[in-house]
């Protein structure tokens, strides 16, 4: 059995019947069909997409699931949208900002306000699954 196989079957067996099952599956046959050259910047738009998801409440359910346990298909990303581009930003710099409560710029240490809504979530394949898909 396939390494896809295996993770298709072990979202079956933790997730009970019902969507989320299904919605999770939809997500890992996107993976699956996709280069992964061209998933290293899933956004929730691509995920609501692809999952068939009925509502965003079932595609955070799945994304928890999948972003974390046994499956781990998806890593969680952050990026800055500030000064025109975007920027890529560590989980530890985030977290670090979340606890001291200012957020810094990376490269410029200028300190920006509002920095929440200015930081948008992607995903992209786990190491996980670039070794199981050959990459």
């Amino acid at each position: 059995m396939s390494g896809i196989e295996l993770i298709k079957e072990q979202i079956s067996l933790d997730l009970d019947d019902g969507i989320l099952p299904k919605v999770c599956l939809n997500i890992v046959k996107y993976i699956q069909d996709t280069k992964l050259t061209q998933l290293e910047h899933i956004t929730y738009n691509t995920l609501f997409q692809v999952s068939q998801s009925r509502s965003e409440k079932e595609l955070l359910l799945a994304i928890n699931y999948l972003t974390g346990g046994k499956a781990h298909v998806l890593d969680a990303a952050y990026e800055l949208f500030y000064g025109g581009f975007p920027l890529q930003i560590e989980k530890s710099y985030l977290k670090q900002a979340m606890d001291e409560g200012t957020f810094a710029h990376p490269d410029t240490g200028e300190e920006i306000e509002n920095y929440q809504s200015l930081i948008q979530v992607y995903f992209k394949p786990s190491q996980k699954i670039k070794m199981i898909l050959g990459n």
